[in-house]
C-alpha cells in the first residue's frame, strides 16, 4: 500500500492502545492500513527475534503523527513543542534529517508522555472516554515489579535500537547530504554527485520548475522535485517499500541550482595542489582540483587501528555476546558459538563502515578496474584479522590511487585514435569470450 508519510493521520487512541501492554517493550511501526501503529520488537525472552527494522523516515513520520494527534486533542502549542523537542523533532523535517540518528518512537515514550498530559486532555473528554494513566492500567502491580519491568524494558529496547540503522539512507540521505554541503564535496560518491549534476543540467533550462505546480522527475534517483506554492522546491522520495516521503529544501529553484553547483565545483580542497588555485586560469564551472578523499583515508586508518586493537575488539565482542546470550534462545547455542558469531558481527560492522565508500571512491577514480577488487579484498582481510598484510602500506597504496588525477585518454591520444575507437566499439557489441580465447569451433 502506497502511503504518504507526511500525511499520516493517526488517532491518539491508536497510540494509547499500542502503549498499554504489560511490559511495553518495543517500538512503534506504521500499520498496514497507514492509519494505525503497531508495537514491534516486543519479545521479552526471545530477544533474538527483535530484529524488525524501522526506517528513519517512518520513525520521523510516526513521531510527527503522534504530536499532531496530541494537538488535535487540544494540547497547547507550547506543550506540544516541548514534546517535539523531547522526541528529537523540534525543528523542521530537513533540520531533523540533517541531525541524523532518528530513533524509533518507543511504546514506553508514548506511555510516559500520555501519563504527563492525560490530566490536561481529560478535561475536555467525556467520562467514558478518559485516557487511562499507568497508575490506572497497572493498578495492583507492586512498585518493585514495575521497576523490574522498566529495567528489562530499557535494556531490551536499547539493545534492539543498537542493532538498527537509525540514520537516513538511500535517496533521502543523498539529497540531505547535497543540501547541507558547504562548498565543494569531491569526497561524495560518484552516484551522489551525478544527482547534483542532473539537477544542475535540468535547471539550466529557464522553464524547468519555473512556476508553482511544476515538477521534475529525476532519472538518477527516485526523486521528484516540485515548485511549491511558497516559491521553494520540495523533494518527494519514492521509498523502497512504495511509500512516499517529502522534504522541503527551503531553497528556490535558483538557490537549489547554485547549491548543486557548489557541491560539484566549490572551493578548492585544502590539500589541493597550489597550481590548481590559480583563479585566473579556472573557468567558473570548471573542476578546480582532482577528487580528494582525506576523510575516507582517515576513517580507513581508524578502522584498521580498531581492528588491530585486541582489547577493543574483545570489548565489543563481549557486549554483543551478552545480548545474544540473554533469554532462553541463547541456551540453544554453545557459548563458544555465540562468541564466534559475536566476533563476526564486530568485524562485519567495521567492514561496513568503510568498504562501500571505498568501492565508490575507487570506481570514481579508475572505473571498473579489476585492481579495485584486490584492494577492497585486502581491506576486508585486514579488518578480519589477517596479520600478513601490511595495513599501513595498504592505506598508502589506496591513498595514492585515490589522489591521482584521472587520465583523459581521448585528450591524451586523440579522439580519432584507433585505440579509442576500438574501446568505444567494444561497448557497442556483446563480448565474445570464445573469440578472445581463440576458440572458434
Amino acid at each position: 500500500m502506497s502511503v504518504n508519510l507526511n500525511m499520516l493521520n493517526i488517532d491518539l487512541a491508536r497510540f494509547n492502545e499500542a502503549a498499554s501492554g504489560k511490559h511495553n517493550i518495543g517500538q512503534l511501526k506504521l500499520g498496514a492500513d497507514g492509519a494505525s501503529v503497531v508495537r514491534t520488537n516486543n519479545h521479552k525472552h526471545w530477544t533474538i527475534f527483535n530484529n524488525t527494522e524501522i526506517r528513519p523516515e517512518e520513525s520521523l513520520a510516526i513521531k510527527n503523527a503522534f504530536c499532531k494527534a496530541l494537538s488535535r486533542e487540544g494540547l497547547s502549542d507550547d506543550k506540544v513543542g516541548e514534546i517535539r523537542m523531547k522526541l528529537g523533532i523540534g525543528g523542521s523535517i530537513l533540520d531533523t534529517l540533517k541531525a541524523g540518528n532518528i530513533k524509533p518512537l518507543s511504546a514506553a515514550e508514548v506511555r510516559e508522555i500520555i501519563d504527563e498530559v492525560a490530566g490536561d486532555l481529560n478535561k475536555s473528554r467525556a467520562p467514558g472516554a478518559q485516557l487511562r494513566t499507568s497508575a490506572q492500567i497497572y493498578r495492583g502491580v507492586s512498585a518493585q515489579t514495575l521497576a523490574a519491568r522498566k529495567t528489562d524494558r530499557d535494556q531490551i529496547n536499547a539493545d534492539t535500537v543498537a542493532t538498527m540503522e537509525t540514520r537516513v539512507g538511500g535517496a533521502v540521505g543523498e539529497m540531505v547530504d547535497l543540501l547541507e554541503a558547504d562548498g565543494g564535496r569531491p569526497d561524495f560518491p560518484a552516484f551522489t554527485k551525478n544527482i547534483a549534476r542532473e539537477i544542475c543540467q535540468a535547471l539550466q533550462k529557464p522553464d524547468t520548475l519555473a512556476s508553482p505546480g511544476q515538477s521534475l522527475d529525476l532519472q538518477m534517483s527516485p526523486i521528484t522535485l516540485k515548485h511549491d506554492a511558497g516559491g521553494t522546491i520540495v523533494a518527494r522520495f519514492r521509498l523502497d517499500d512504495g511509500r512516499t516521503f517529502s522534504v522541503g529544501t527551503n531553497l528556490t529553484r535558483d538557490e537549489l541550482r547554485d547549491q548543486m553547483n557548489k557541491v560539484l565545483y566549490g572551493e578548492v580542497a585544502d590539500d589541493a595542489p597550489e597550481e590548481a588555485e590559480d583563479a585566473g586560469n579556472v573557468q567558473p564551472n570548471a573542476r578546480k582540483a582532482p577528487p580528494r578523499y582525506g576523510e575516507l583515508i582517515d576513517d580507513l586508518k581508524r578502522t584498521f587501528d580498531t581492528a588491530r586493537d585486541t582489547a577493543e575488539i574483545e570489548k565489543r565482542q563481549n557486549a554483543i555476546f551478552q545480548r545474544l546470550s540473554q533469554g532462553r534462545e541463547g541456551k540453544k547455542f554453545k557459548p563458544e558459538d555465540l562468541k564466534t558469531h559475536a566476533l563476526h558481527q564486530v568485524r562485519e560492522k567495521l567492514v561496513d563502515s568503510v568498504v562501500d565508500r571505498l568501492v565508490e571512491a575507487l570506481r570514481s577514480v579508475r572505473g571498473m578496474d579489476p585492481r579495485n577488487a584486490r584492494l577492497v579484498n585486502q581491506v576486508r582481510d585486514v579488518i578480519c584479522g589477517d596479520q600478513d598484510i601490511d595495513a599501513d602500506a595498504l592505506v598508502e597504496e589506496i591513498s595514492d590511487v585515490l589522489h591521482k588525477e584521472r587520465v583523459d585518454f581521448k585528450a591524451s591520444i586523440g579522439k580519432n585514435d584507433p585505440l579509442v575507437q576500438q574501446i568505444e566499439d567494444d561497448f557497442d557489441e556483446n563480448l565474445n569470450i570464445n573469440a578472445l580465447l581463440g576458440n572458434n569451433d
